[in-house]
């Protein structure tokens, strides 16, 4: 378990290939507050058929810009100095 949790440390991402529900592949990436705790995550998935489709055609960068923006978003929130 320790070497899954570091390796998804490392990639900024965690993958589930069927892991969960069969047929079905995701992605996800932690969501951060200013202080660098994890407050969330944002997770794509799409059917496994597809997934290597999706992932070659840059769904790390996409995801990885998303979650940017929504952290921005996260740290602009004034509940989140509370």
């Amino acid at each position: 378990m320790h070497g899954a949790v570091d390796n998804e440390v490392r990639n900024g991402f965690a993958a589930n290939f069927e892991g969960t529900e069969e047929g079905v592949s995701a992605l996800g990436m932690a969501l951060h507050n200013r202080a660098g705790a994890v407050v969330g995550a944002l997770t794509v998935a799409t059917p496994s058929t597809r997934f290597r489709k999706v992932f070659d055609a840059g769904l790390v960068a996409n995801l990885r810009e998303t979650c940017r923006q929504v952290e921005i978003e996260i740290a602009a929130n004034p509940a989140e100095s509370a």
